[in-house]
C-alpha cells in the first residue's frame, strides 16, 4: 500500500505547518503498518524523510495512491481494541522498542523485511 502526503501535521502551537523534517506534501510513501485506536483514529507507519526513520503519522495526512497490501500481512486486535495490521514479524510484543533501542535482532528483522518487499 502506498499513500501520498496531502498535508503536514500541525505545528506544536496548533497552527498549520508549512514544512516538516518528517514529511513532504506531494511525496509518496510506502505504508509499513497500520494502527487503529478506538476513539482516537488511525495511524500509518511510514519511512519518514528524516533518514527513513519508521514513524507513525495520522492517516488524515494522506490519500491512497496504491491500495494493494502484502499478501502475508496479518491483523492483531489487542484487548483494549487497538488494531495492528502489518508484517507478522513486527507484531511481537516490544518489537519497536527493541528496534529503536538498536537491538540487532529487531534491526535485522526490520531491514530483512524491507529488502524482501516487492
Amino acid at each position: 500500500m502506498r499513500v501520498v502526503c496531502i498535508k503536514l501535521p500541525p505545528a506544536a502551537s496548533g497552527e498549520p505547518s508549512s514544512s516538516s523534517p518528517w514529511l513532504k506534501v506531494g511525496a509518496e510513501y510506502e505504508v509499513l503498518e497500520i494502527y487503529g485506536y478506538p476513539g482516537s483514529g488511525v495511524e500509518l507507519r511510514l519511512r519518514s524523510e528524516d533518514r527513513g526513520t519508521p514513524a507513525l503519522f495520522d492517516s488524515r495526512l494522506f490519500a491512497t495512491s496504491e491500495d494493494g497490501m502484502s499478501a502475508d500481512w496479518v491483523a492483531h486486535i489487542e484487548p483494549d481494541g487497538m488494531v495492528q495490521i502489518g508484517p507478522p514479524e513486527w507484531m511481537a510484543s516490544g518489537f519497536w522498542e527493541s528496534f529503536f533501542d538498536g537491538e540487532p535482532v529487531a534491526v535485522r528483522a526490520y531491514e530483512d523485511r524491507l529488502k524482501a518487499r516487492p
